[in-house]
């Protein structure tokens, strides 16, 4: 929908990537409302089909999301801790959680620590080194606890250029589509050290979300390993 009286087009930009990494294909999409994400699956749909045809890609291969559902309360914990205070890497480093999305499971008995979120549907938290609080630093409370958000800032150190980047990992359609939610990773701000172009800062912008996206996709499969494991 135009929200504004005056001008009768709005423009919405995305991209979608096709990426080889280490002899594994991998998908990343970027958009700026959800009419271009809805756009990007089709596109990918159609490309899947064309890689599938030219025996690219085999047959059977379909497109693996990162969902909601995979994880168990406690599994999730570990999976957000992974992607920020124990990333193994030389671009980023994290120095603070600022904000969780966070909330109580529902028709559970909450242990007499949390017992005083029983009435909270949904917590947001907002702050300063927030993975050090004691609900989220004590494990006995990850399996009575749902979280989907955080906002966690990072050091960088890309080619040369430092600074400062806040990211925002998670669900963000969990409100929505709970179960179904996908794994989004989003930037809310970035400050270099040296001063940049407005259309150099948007590019390091995107290399800089391309190498979160690589970190993701590492720590993913590892924490598949780490749940096959877990079950034998």
């Amino acid at each position: 929908m135009n929200k504004s009286w005056y001008e009768q087009t709005n423009i919405f930009h995305g991209s979608i990537e096709f990426i080889n990494y280490n002899g594994k294909g991998h998908v990343r999409i970027t958009h700026t409302a959800p009419e271009t994400k809805e756009l990007a699956e089709e596109i990918l749909k159609i490309q899947v089909n064309r890689y599938k045809e030219k025996g690219i890609i085999p047959p059977t291969a379909e497109p693996k999301k990162i969902i909601f559902s995979e994880f168990t309360n406690e599994n999730r914990f570990v999976f957000f801790y992974r992607l920020t205070n124990h990333l193994e890497n030389e671009t980023f480093v994290c120095k603070d959680i600022k904000d969780i999305s966070i909330k109580p499971e529902e028709n559970s008995t909450l242990p007499e620590g949390i017992s005083w979120m029983n009435r909270m549907k949904k917590i947001l938290i907002s702050g300063e080194s927030l993975d050090k609080t004691f609900f989220m630093k004590e494990k006995s409370y990850h399996s009575s606890l749902i979280l989907w958000n955080i906002n966690a800032t990072f050091l960088f150190d890309y080619k040369g250029e430092k600074g400062t980047i806040c990211i925002c990992l998670g669900f963000p359609d969990y409100n929505k589509k709970a179960q179904n939610a996908e794994f989004e990773i989003t930037i809310h701000s970035l400050n270099c050290n040296n001063k940049l172009s407005p259309r150099n800062k948007k590019k390091l912008e995107s290399q800089l979300l391309s190498e979160m996206d690589k970190q993701k996709s590492k720590v993913y499969s590892n924490f598949i390993e780490y749940l096959k494991n877990q079950t034998k």
